[in-house]
């Protein structure tokens, strides 16, 4: 099995009916294949928001996991670098 590594600098950022108001997609500073999201207002538990992210894969490719590595930074308490 093979890793395929994708830029999210494609990332979009949506909500339930469409593009949010309440998030913004950019490219972070560092590494250059990471993306900030920010938030304009405080997002709460049931403000569902979603950052999509195409990933077209080689024919014949099966997808069998997706690892995505993300930080919180001004939560409370605030979290450290995690992968799922």
């Amino acid at each position: 099995m093979s890793a395929i590594h994708f830029s999210p600098l494609t990332a979009i950022a949506v909500g339930p009916a469409g593009p949010p108001s309440k998030l913004s997609v950019g490219p972070h500073s560092g590494p250059s294949t990471a993306i900030a999201v920010t938030a304009s207002v405080t997002i709460k538990e049931s403000d569902f928001q979603w950052v999509l992210l195409g990933l077209t894969v080689p024919d014949g490719i099966k997808v069998k996991g997706v690892v995505v590595c993300y930080q919180v930074v001004g939560g409370n308490p605030p979290t450290f670098p995690k992968c799922d």
